[in-house]
Order: structure tokens, then C-alpha cells, then sequence
């Protein structure tokens, strides 16, 4: 009895070290919270990002400004505003807020950078939410990145807007773990360390709902449309998935027809590849299990758009992903 007490006890002494450590080196599970976003009457646009908040998104805290949006570092005022408008992407997902891509495009270039990506934004939720930004704010261009889960008919993203939160799963069973993984980071450490050895260097392939590219496309219209009445430059990236590293013949032909649907309704478009050309998969997302680009992707991607950027063309990566 005496020797099972000290071995339990010297077991709990150790996992609380380790509790204590992990929260002391600042090291946060990769959760998605809730209370990170809150509901809007809006059916195009149900949810949005809590404003005035610092949240955890996927093992950072992010810093949400006053009108909802992420903060750029370093903060730029100019007469010209370049906007990012995107998803997880674009809002940097797993990135602190100097990591992002506005925040390393803001260092490349003069003009203000405006991060209004959030997690979750299919098309129709970017033309909305680009259509409240400019009713109190002028824009000089916008920039989308285009994501191959923009192509979809859910506008509500794990019914966030109806005030629920449906990650992976809904379950009593996944709950009971999203507690213990935000309450004792140890659990979620030991967990994660498991799958990442018993997953590694996986890729998911995306499977394109090709029919749902028509709705998007009628919104990535309506973006352009908004767009030409402003006065506003308008482009826009299709974005490089890393399932390309699994299967290039699929992403391929997923980039040619994105690219032949955007070229239909005369929207300028790019294929934006750096990270994928340059990088191994380890180094191009930011963690084992998460697809988003990593904070040396994201540099490279921002590197990319500021030189697009400055082309009043479209730029030859289009015709070369057409072929």
C-alpha cells in the first residue's frame, strides 16, 4: 500500500509539474473556442469575430480590434488601403499576430494592410463581410484568397451563427475532451504527441463539391460588381492547398477550374504556389495537424502578393495553370 500511495502520488506530482511548466513556457492546446466569435443577424453573414478581444485560436491568442477584425503588426496609417479578404487563411490561423500575411505583407509595402479574414468565411460570408467593412471604410484594393473550402452551400460554418460550435464533432464523448484539453494542457500535449507519431506527414485530400463552384462564383461576382462601384482594384489568389504534396494531378485540376471559373466572370486571379514550391510539407503548415500555412509560409505567400500586387496584369501563373 505504502509503495502504490508514493508511486501515485509521485505520478500526480509530476504531471502537476508538468502542468505548471507548460503553462509557464506559454505553450496552449490547439483549440478553437467558442467564445472567440459572436452571433449576427445576418444570413449571409451569421457570425462574426468578438471585437476588443485577445482569444485563443488553434494554440495563440489572437487580438480582435474594435470593428471585429484581426489586428495587423506592425499598425500602418496611409491613405491606401490594401485589404485581405479570405478565411483561416488569411486571418492566420495558428499565427501570432505578427505571423499572419497582412502583418508580413504589411512590411513590404507603404500602403495600410486591413486583415478582415475570419475562420470559417466561405464566399458568400467575404462578399458580406466586405460589404460592411466598406460601408464605413475606403479601400484602394482588395485581395481575396481563395480557398478550395470557399466551395460550398454552408454559409454558417459549424453553426456558429445559431450560437453552437461544431469543430469535429458534437458529441458528450468530444466535449468531456475539449474540456480536459483547455483545462489541463498536459492531456492535450500527450494526446497530440500520439496522433503526431501515429500520423505523420499525412496530407487530407480535399473532395471539391464542383456543383457548389457555381455559388461561389456568383459571389466572387458580386464581390468584383462591389468592387467596380467603389473604385476599387480587385484581385484575387487561388491559394495552394497542401493535399497538392499528396496529389498534384488533383490540385492541378482543381487550380485550372477555379482559375477557368474566375477568368468567366472577369476576375484577375493568380495561383499562389511559393510555399508549396519552396517548402516541405513539415515546413509549410503550421503544425502536424493543421493544414494552415506555417508563420516561413505565410512570409513567402506575403512576399508573393506584394509582387502580384504591383502588376496591373494578370500575372503569368494563370496561364501557366489553365494549360
Amino acid at each position: 500500500m505504502k509503495r502504490t500511495l508514493t508511486l501515485c502520488l509521485s505520478i500526480l506530482v509530476g504531471v502537476l509539474i508538468c502542468e505548471i511548466t507548460l503553462r509557464e513556457i506559454g505553450y496552449r492546446p490547439a483549440l478553437l473556442l467558442s467564445s472567440a466569435f459572436i452571433s449576427n443577424n445576418n444570413e449571409l453573414l451569421p457570425y462574426k469575430l468578438k471585437p476588443s478581444s485577445t482569444s485563443d485560436y488553434s494554440g495563440v491568442l489572437a487580438t480582435i480590434d474594435s470593428d471585429g477584425y484581426r489586428v495587423v503588426a506592425p499598425h500602418v496609417e496611409s491613405e491606401r488601403k490594401v485589404l485581405l479578404l479570405g478565411d483561416s487563411v488569411v486571418f492566420g490561423y495558428g499565427l501570432n499576430d505578427d505571423e499572419t500575411i497582412p502583418s508580413q505583407l504589411q512590411r513590404l509595402t507603404k500602403d495600410q494592410v486591413v486583415n478582415i479574414g475570419v475562420p470559417g468565411y466561405s464566399s458568400w460570408n467575404e462578399y458580406a463581410a466586405l460589404k460592411d467593412y466598406l460601408e464605413i471604410h475606403n479601400v484602394s484594393k482588395v485581395i481575396l484568397l481563395y480557398i478550395p473550402n470557399d466551395i460550398t452551400f454552408d454559409n454558417n460554418h459549424g453553426g456558429i451563427g445559431n450560437g453552437q460550435f461544431n469543430d469535429t464533432s458534437n458529441s458528450s464523448f468530444h466535449r468531456f475532451l475539449r474540456f480536459m484539453y483547455a483545462h489541463f494542457y498536459i492531456s492535450y500535449l500527450i494526446s497530440d504527441r500520439i496522433k503526431a507519431i501515429t500520423n505523420r506527414d499525412k496530407t487530407q485530400k480535399v473532395v471539391v463539391d464542383w456543383p457548389a463552384l457555381d455559388y461561389s462564383m456568383q459571389a466572387t461576382r458580386r464581390i468584383k460588381e462591389l468592387c467596380q462601384q467603389n473604385g476599387i482594384d480587385f484581385q484575387v489568389g487561388i491559394y495552394r492547398d497542401i493535399w497538392y504534396y499528396s496529389d498534384k494531378e488533383a490540385a492541378e485540376d482543381y487550380e485550372r477550374r477555379v482559375s477557368t471559373a474566375l477568368e468567366s466572370i472577369g476576375v484577375r486571379c493568380f495561383v499562389i504556389k511559393s510555399h508549396i514550391d519552396n517548402l516541405k510539407l513539415s515546413e509549410a503548415r503550421v503544425a502536424w495537424n493543421d493544414p494552415h500555412p506555417s508563420a516561413t509560409a505565410a512570409k513567402l505567400i506575403a512576399e508573393e502578393i506584394n509582387l502580384v500586387s504591383m502588376m496591373r496584369v494578370s500575372p503569368p501563373q494563370v496561364s501557366t495553370a489553365s494549360k
